[in-house]
């Protein structure tokens, strides 16, 4: 299902994404040539611009070398570069999580004529709690910017509009939005608009529809996509099952720290099959997805260290694991610590 493409193909991929406004690109390499070594091989043209080096490196997952490169790009003025910096910034690729930069780095953009970045701050906006005119506000900023064609405005504003938090929910609506969207060639919002498909939400199921927008998305390393069209393949869902396939996307995506994926990994390394097990490779990703506030991996891994045998350290890292599913509202971790804390207040006494 992967077919090879340049370096050359995939920073035209890549930068039509940012034409349209519409790439979250963060992590692994493009879906083929399937591994760093391959695609290193296909390099076979010079970067001229810090820009196209910083593609390359993160092609190559080079993410500290992409970091800089953005830097200097972004400082000479390139506005895709902006709202790359900003994405990895926000993602903590290359560098621990910075979101108070990424949020400079969005406005820069915005006062550079990024209308992606206006909708991006319009988001930031409602989501941090803004008060009621700041917030109100940014709705009518994010709606007008997806009136006037800017695609990631047209996710968001979709997103909205299914979700029926912030605006009464019109599930016909935002079906409408998420297809401008993907039409323009927003990656997330051709795994939103793809994801409708396979489970029928506002559209009729239908596998095929579903399967040709996933990989659409995933071929512009958009991890939502990734995940969604590695679910596919693992289950076989419209698809002849091919377990192999599904762990290919399902890496890409985990390695862009989506924690859906990064669980998932986990599991089938668990579970083997078509995989060989791998003990070390499940609790690596499961940790993984435990850091990224995985509910059910945080339960998991809590009560991995806290069975019989485990160390004090273990046993204490383990509660604080199942502490974080609680706050999500795991009921199984609620029941697991009403169990333990009660022995631990008795070991304290003695």
């Amino acid at each position: 299902m992967r077919t090879t493409i340049s370096c050359k193909q995939w920073r035209a991929l890549v930068a039509g994404g940012f034409a349209a406004g519409a790439l979250l690109l963060s992590g692994a390499a493009v879906t083929a040539p399937a591994g760093a070594t391959a695609l290193s091989a296909s390099i076979a043209i010079p970067s001229e611009t810090p820009f196209d080096r910083a593609l390359d490196a993160i092609a190559l997952r080079e993410y500290a070398q992409s970091l800089n490169l953005l830097r200097i790009a972004s400082a000479a003025g390139d506005v895709r570069a902006d709202l790359l910096l900003a994405d990895q910034l926000a993602r903590g690729l290359g560098t621990p999580r910075n979101d108070a930069e990424a949020l400079r780095v969005h406005e820069r953009a915005a006062a550079r004529g990024s209308n992606a970045a206006r909708a991006l701050l319009a988001l930031n906006t409602i989501r941090s709690g803004a008060g009621k005119s700041a917030a109100s506000q940014a709705l009518l900023t994010l709606k007008g910017l997806a009136v006037n064609g800017e695609p990631v405005a047209q996710r968001e504003w979709g997103v909205i509009l299914l979700e029926g938090r912030l605006q009464p929910r019109d599930v016909e609506l935002a079906v409408g939005w998420l297809h401008r969207a993907a039409q323009a060639g927003d990656a997330r919002a051709q795994a939103m608009y793809g994801e409708l498909f396979l489970q029928g939400k506002g559209v009729n199921v239908h596998a095929p529809t579903a399967i040709d927008w996933l990989q659409q998305s995933a071929q512009k390393d958009d991890p939502q996509g990734q995940y969604l069209l590695g679910g596919v393949f693992r289950d076989g869902h419209g698809v002849e099952q091919d377990v192999i396939e599904g762990a290919y996307w399902m890496d890409r995506a985990a390695t862009q720290g989506w924690a859906d994926a990064q669980w998932a990994l986990s599991q089938m390394y668990v579970k083997g099959g078509a995989l060989v097990p791998r003990p070390d490779q499940a609790r690596r990703w499961m940790l993984a997805a435990a850091r990224g506030g995985h509910a059910e991996a945080q339960l998991r891994l809590g009560i991995m260290l806290m069975e019989p045998g485990s160390s004090a350290q273990e046993r204490s890292e383990g509660q604080r694991w199942l502490q974080q599913a609680a706050r999500q509202g795991l009921q199984e971790a609620q029941q697991f610590l009403s169990r333990i804390e009660p022995l631990n207040n008795t070991e304290s006494r003695k």
